[in-house]
């Protein structure tokens, strides 16, 4: 059992974990680790398991989320190296996946991020009586002819909800991998972002992917005079759950299903004339 996971039943979730791996995963992670600590765990080649389908653990353990959002979450867990995954079933056609949890793989996750903060903590401390001195300066955005280059809020309101002051919280926060792009793009479309907008652009990026995040903000953005654009790209992505469009690559060939009709229509032969019609006024 890893140092970083509970084993009571309730989906307790360490805030650090969350902010390192991202919130969805560490919830993952917590309920795998529950089960794997369970008595209905198999032991195979030393290594315990458990067996689900996407729907079992969409119905009997995250019933809170989409079936779409829990698939993303535990292939992303995956993606990562936390969880392992294999087919011990008995049954040839039977394709239900078996998981495990690599925590020399978690726990490697967090001593590199706990390492990184400790290193950037202490470099501040030797600075700052040199930083005490200096004229309190304030970064503005850089706005160029082609792009505004942002970065992402030092204080966004998802890390204000944290009840005491996390630095690795934070500094995760920051980094997410693909927050600054996300920032960017909605500042190019709309401007700088409010509080509120701040806290969807945080809460959609770790539930559905910077990526996907982004093209939905660019979708949006095609449509001129939004007065709303927070709602249009919420509603964008509430389709995209809806619809189980789980990845980018999804997302394109739906939008090009989406556009074949329109094409068939404009390729059809103009209809033949009603010569009867012309006859008649002629």
């Amino acid at each position: 059992m890893g140092k970083w996971l509970f084993d009571s039943h309730p989906i307790v979730v360490d805030r650090e974990l969350a902010a390192v791996f991202g919130l969805n995963e560490a919830i993952v992670l917590q309920q795998i680790n529950y089960w794997l600590n369970s008595k209905t765990a198999k032991t195979v080649n030393g290594r315990k398991w458990v067996y689900n389908s996407y729907n079992q653990w969409h119905d009997d353990n995250f019933p809170f989320w989409s079936l779409a959002t829990v698939r993303r979450a535990i292939d992303s867990c995956e993606k990562k190296g936390l969880i392992i995954t294999a087919n011990y079933n008995k049954a040839g056609f039977d394709k239900t996946k078996w998981y495990s949890i690599d925590y020399d793989a978690v726990d490697r996750g967090m001593s590199k991020r706990f390492a990184q903060n400790e290193q950037t903590y202490c470099s501040k401390r030797a600075s700052g009586a040199v930083q005490n001195e200096q004229t309190y300066t304030r970064d503005y955005t850089e706005i160029t002819s082609e792009t505004t280059t942002a970065s992402w809020p030092a204080h966004s309101a998802a890390e204000s909800v944290q009840p005491e002051s996390n630095p690795s919280s934070a500094a995760s926060l920051r980094n997410n991998e693909g927050m600054n792009e996300v920032f960017n793009s909605w500042t190019n479309a709309w401007g700088w972002p409010n509080g509120i907008i701040t806290t969807d652009l945080t809460e959609w990026v770790h539930k559905y992917g910077a990526d996907i995040v982004q093209h939905a903000i660019k979708q949006a953005a095609e449509t001129v005079g939004l007065k709303k654009p927070s709602k249009y790209v919420a509603s964008i992505l509430d389709r995209y759950d809806r619809e189980h469009l789980i990845t980018i690559e999804d997302i394109k060939a739906d939008e090009q299903r989406r556009k074949q009709p329109q094409q068939n229509r404009r390729k059809q032969p103009p209809a033949d004339p009603d010569w009867q019609l012309i006859d008649h006024f002629s």
